[in-house]
């Protein structure tokens, strides 16, 4: 069903294998597929573009996590449009999610602002041990995700502001899912760890205005590189 890929480092050969296997009946709705570490063997590349891949499928409505038993194809897909390439599913999807990190820049902004305006010491704490685990987790790690969306969590709290916090975890899952796929690199994780040490600075500060601003730019970077991700993906699709 699935073979090596030729270029070890493009999360789309892999995304496209997996596409054809459901165009073609050998992957079914409901079916789970191996886990990464096997995925990583068959398509012989390295497990952070099986994750990569899957994050994408995840994002694209194709794959569905479900945490504690693996990933399994969604019971809802349009074969047809499955059929076709995977660009056009990524370019269908670029509009929500610009929607989506307009309101998480909405909702975190707010929770922020309001984190730095009520926090109290035990808050700081708990914000502090966050930021801890999250810039000691190497990059690389799958947990790094995990980490930085419980740095978020922290501040929600910090917030004391039920109705937005909840907004906050519904929307959670889905744009984090988003930092998987192309923008969870290196170099975007060390701006990464700087803005949130300064978004830490200006809540222990009780700095509301420095902290949105700050929080503003968080959300704004990961949306431009993820849109330069999907156009960088598009002049691919051009030239091929």
């Amino acid at each position: 069903m699935f073979s090596k890929v030729e270029r070890s480092t493009s999360f789309l050969d892999v995304v496209n294998q997996i596409i054809n296997a459901i165009a073609h009946g050998e992957l079914l709705p409901g079916a789970p597929l191996p886990p990464e570490r096997k995925l990583s063997e068959i398509f012989a590349v390295s497990r952070s573009v099986v994750r990569e891949a899957i994050s994408a499928l995840s994002l694209l409505g194709v794959v569905e996590r479900r945490w504690g038993k693996g990933n399994f194809i969604s019971e809802n897909i349009n074969i047809s449009v499955i059929s076709n390439s995977v660009k056009y599913l990524v370019f269908y999807k670029e509009q929500e999610v610009r929607d989506l990190l307009e309101a998480r820049k909405a909702i975190e902004c707010e929770l922020v602002y309001l984190a730095a305006t009520r926090r109290t010491n035990e808050h700081l704490k708990a914000l502090e041990k966050a930021l801890n685990e999250y810039n000691s987790c190497s990059w690389r790690s799958p947990k790094k995700v995990d980490f930085d969306l419980q740095f978020h969590i922290k501040i929600a709290e910090a917030a004391n502001s039920k109705i937005l916090e909840a907004l906050q975890k519904v929307l959670s899952r889905k744009y984090f899912e988003i930092m998987r796929v192309g923008v969870y690199l290196e170099d975007a994780m060390k701006k990464a760890e700087q803005e949130h040490q300064a978004i830490f600075e200006a809540i222990k500060e009780k700095n509301a205005h420095k902290a949105v601003k700050v929080m503003e730019k968080h959300i704004v970077q990961l949306e431009n590189r993820f849109i330069k991700h999907l156009e960088d993906i598009k002049k691919k699709d051009a030239v091929t």
